[in-house]
């Protein structure tokens, strides 16, 4: 299966969930995850991201940023 049969193949799975939460960490998989699901579900897709002790705020805040 090449990229472009692969990349169809999850727009399809996303549709099919109707609504997705996306664990979102700002990196480049949950960004990517996160942007095709909104792109397949719209409003119907959101991030979800952590914030706690465990994480510093230097890497939520940027996140916080982001639109929608």
């Amino acid at each position: 299966m090449d990229i472009e049969e692969k990349f169809k193949r999850l727009k399809e799975l996303i549709r099919d969930l109707k609504n997705v939460a996306v664990a979102f960490s700002g990196g480049v998989d949950s960004t990517f995850l996160l942007k095709v699901a909104h792109m397949e579900l719209g409003d119907n897709a959101i991030g979800i991201t952590v914030n706690s002790m465990i994480h510093p705020g230097w890497e939520i805040n940027p996140l916080e940023r982001l639109p929608g």
